[in-house]
């Protein structure tokens, strides 16, 4: 319905509604004419003014309908951007997602052929012993020089698996945090860990878990006794992991500000678990 056909049947009513006050309201028998035209003219004034008014107000309320639906269209066009700009970060999420899969991917496989070439170079090939004695300024300097290739060649027949690798990174990576009791259970991603949570952080960077863990649940998880490179020292209170001889314990925080430390602790009340093979 338009605009002017609205304040018509408005004015239209109005007029209706004085035409029957009018007609309702009796003249006094003794007035004269010039009386009753005055009267008539006043309610017609009356009337008009009503009109007026009545228009007035539609008007107002017309505007205020168009400023709503103008208002309703921009947040429309908004919200419209808005969900362009969300499908936007969401394929820029999958292929950063896809690309780092497939550099992590990259990574392991790199490590395991370096694994591979090390374990081969020390196995083909012994320390040159007679470029030692050639090099070695007396006897003393020739025993600390063979034994220091020894512990070279030791080291690289023992090449660290990629799985270890990726848990000392992920602890590397929360280690100075501090500590927050109920840290990290929440989800992996926190600000703040408690000794479960942190070292659930770093252990699903190799998928050993799937979701934060308490200390409780970890007494049975994995395998029984000590590992090769990670064990997990577990109690219904506390735990901390040892991975390649280094600790990582929030009590050590106390200490040097981060998780980790070559210190060992006692571990009597405590279960030893490892994850398979390692």
């Amino acid at each position: 319905m338009s605009l002017r056909r609205l304040v018509l049947i408005c004015a239209l009513t109005a007029c209706a509604a004085a035409g029957a006050v009018v007609l309702a309201t009796a003249v006094p028998a003794g007035a004269d004419l010039n009386s009753r035209i005055n009267a008539s003219a006043q309610r017609a004034e009356a009337l008009r003014a009503a009109v007026a008014a009545e228009a007035a107000r539609i008007r107002q309320s017309s505007r205020g309908l168009a400023r709503a639906q103008r208002r309703l269209a921009k947040l429309r066009a908004e919200s419209a951007a808005q969900q362009a700009g969300l499908e936007r970060v969401k394929e820029d999420f999958t292929r950063a997602r896809d690309r780092l899969t497939r550099l992590v991917n990259l990574q392991r496989n790199a490590t395991a052929a370096l694994e591979e070439n090390l374990q081969a170079a020390y196995r083909n090939g012994t320390p040159d012993i007679v470029s030692v004695i050639v090099s070695a300024e007396g006897f003393t300097d020739l025993l600390e020089k063979a034994e220091f290739l020894k512990r070279i060649a030791e080291r690289n027949a023992r090449i660290m698996p990629p799985a270890v690798g990726l848990v000392m990174a992920a602890a590397n990576a929360i280690a100075g945090l501090p500590y927050l009791y109920g840290g990290g259970h929440g989800g992996f991603k926190d600000t703040a860990y408690d000794c479960s949570g942190s070292i659930s952080y770093a252990l699903a960077a190799a998928g050993l878990v799937t979701s934060p863990m308490a200390s409780g649940p970890f007494m049975s998880w994995g395998e029984a006794g000590p590992g090769k490179w990670i064990t997990i020292y577990a109690n219904a209170g506390h735990m901390f992991m040892v991975v390649g001889g280094w600790r990582f314990d929030t009590t050590a925080l106390r200490g040097g500000g981060t998780r980790w430390t070559q210190t060992m602790r006692p571990t009597g009340g405590f279960v030893a678990r490892h994850p398979p093979g390692l």
